[in-house]
């Protein structure tokens, strides 16, 4: 696993944390605010000051309020979306299901202490054709770079406002698609805030939220998905919790979830009750630390490799073939999606993306940069450890 210091990490070992743990400031102004920044935290962490008594310096009120400010404006832009995407949807007679982003909003304090920058659309597969349509219509582009082997180009709005990613699947490649709309469809429920569109079971969204935060992005987007865990389960009583645990059972996902509810506790300083926390299993101490050091950004990973070992079916030569499939020529599904103009531009593109994105990231690996290798060791450790479990 990558380097970390033998002992275990205490309050006063993480000046960063000790921020958001109890208000301390250990560093320079701008190095607190460039972390919070980084880990989107700045509204969270004012909520918290707030919340505690804590008296922030005013280099951080100030960079709190702008975070706030901003947050606000892209709420309002969102929201204008929503509607729009929702008349889309009625006017179209197409399901359409939002995950993240907004939905997650929701469940904090005030929607502004959550900051997103994007919105998911999680649709059938047979209705993309007239949801893209109707996008275009509406002035969104979705221009092709060769990249995204796993989902649609993002859709940008004709002005300002968010892109929109367009799904078929939330989890796609390693083994098999997950989180689909079939997959949900039995939990699927009207969206009050947006009437037109609809939104996931809150126990199977939330344990998308999980795989999507530690499985698919392994742990680098940092801290704010431990937020949207924790307030996303403070109104949940022993029924959700039964229904969560079987779930994980019947995915094989029972350690995942155990993963994420340690990453939880560590960072809410809250531990779980013995009832919920017996119902899965500790993490190995050593895979801990290595989650708990990058998504605190202690730790600085190489984002840039090809992420064989989340992605790879199975270590045989069908899983091979399979992963070099999906790598050089995307996901069928989803490019059968795209008209055949884009199809070809997309092949023709999608071999200078690889070099361009993965080339430099390989080629240290390769002459053996110690950031990459033990990027490179970790992911292996953590998705044979996860995958342990299937």
């Amino acid at each position: 696993m990558t380097h970390i210091p033998p002992r275990p990490k205490t309050m006063d070992e993480s000046p960063y944390l000790n921020l958001w743990w109890n208000g301390k400031i250990d560093l320079p102004h701008d190095k607190l605010i460039a972390w919070a920044q980084t880990q989107r935290l700045l509204p969270l962490i004012g909520w918290r000051a707030k919340q505690r008594g804590w008296a922030l310096p005013t280099p951080l009120q100030d960079a709190v309020r702008l975070a706030r400010y901003q947050a606000s404006a892209r709420q309002l832009l969102a929201e204008r979306q929503l509607h729009e995407l929702a008349e889309i949807a009625r006017l179209q007679q197409l399901p359409v299901v939002i995950v993240k982003g907004q939905v997650v909003a929701e469940v904090y304090p005030s929607a502004t202490l959550r900051i997103y920058n994007d919105l998911d659309l999680l649709v059938p597969p047979s209705t993309v054709p007239a949801l893209t349509q109707a996008l275009r219509r509406h002035g969104y582009t979705a221009p092709l770079t060769g990249g995204r082997a796993f989902h649609l180009p993002p859709f940008n709005p004709p002005g300002a406002g968010l892109c929109l990613e367009v799904h078929t699947a939330m989890k796609k490649g390693g083994t098999g698609d997950a989180f689909t709309f079939a997959q949900w469809a039995d939990g699927l429920r009207p969206w009050a805030s947006f009437p037109g569109l609809l939104v996931p079971d809150p126990v199977g969204h939330w344990l998308y939220l999980v795989s999507h935060a530690i499985e698919h992005h392994e742990c680098e987007m940092g801290l704010l998905p431990l937020a949207d865990l924790k307030f996303w389960t403070d109104i949940w009583t022993v029924q959700e919790w039964e229904s969560l645990a079987t779930l994980a059972k019947a995915g094989g996902w029972e350690r995942l979830v155990g993963l994420a509810l340690a990453l939880v506790t560590w960072f809410w300083q809250a531990p779980r009750p013995p009832e919920i926390a017996s119902r899965f299993p500790e993490p190995p101490e050593d895979i801990l630390r290595w989650a708990q050091a990058v998504t605190s950004g202690e730790v600085e990973t190489e984002s840039r490799l090809p992420n064989l070992w989340r992605d790879l079916p199975e270590r045989s030569v069908r899983g091979w073939s399979a992963y070099a499939q999906l790598v050089l020529l995307g996901d069928p599904v989803t490019r059968r999606n795209l008209p055949w103009h884009k199809r070809l531009l997309y092949h023709l593109r999608r071999p200078a993306y690889l070099v361009r994105n993965h080339g430099p990231a390989l080629w240290q690996l390769l002459r053996g940069q110690r950031k990459s290798r033990e990027t490179w060791a970790a992911q292996r450790k953590l998705a044979s450890w996860l995958r342990s479990s299937e």
